[in-house]
């Protein structure tokens, strides 16, 4: 949607607008973010996270797909994402529902994005200014972190 709320085009999967409706992921889009570098985080009910970095063309972006793989430590840990937030140094942190608390980081040359893994059990809101805190079930706790 433009800044008058009318309808650009659907995201299709390859990060570019289409005039058709578009099914950009299995599931559904659950929860999304803009964070300071303006790329845009998508989480999906079954398909993993997207991360959609702006292109040169306005509403045109770079789409990376990323899925849990068992043999893979640093892949996200689950593909059932619950919440995404940014915290006061940019980073990213990524709630699922299977797999805990993940964080994001870039990898020197800006290319690789690794998924540290911190919680490993249902993750359900995160609030993230300048103290963090995490909300998981079963049983039921309150984490609170000072970054």
């Amino acid at each position: 949607m433009d800044s008058q709320k009318n309808l650009l085009g659907y995201l299709s999967p390859d990060g570019e607008l289409a005039q058709t409706k578009q099914f950009f992921a299995e599931g559904g889009i659950y929860v999304m973010l803009k964070d300071q570098a303006q790329t845009i985080w998508l989480g999906s009910k079954e398909n993993g996270l997207f991360r959609l970095v702006p292109r040169d063309r306005p509403y045109h972006y770079e789409v990376y797909h990323y899925m849990n793989n068992p043999s893979d430590p640093y892949s996200i840990s689950d593909n059932k994402i619950s919440c995404i937030d940014e915290d006061h140094n940019g980073r990213i942190w990524i709630g699922t529902y299977g797999g805990g608390l993940n964080l994001v980081e870039k990898r020197k040359m800006g290319r690789y994005v690794l998924f540290m893994r911190r919680i490993n059990c249902p993750v359900f809101l995160l609030i993230v200014p300048t103290v963090f805190v995490v909300w998981w079930r079963d049983p039921v706790i309150l984490c609170w972190w000072v970054l």
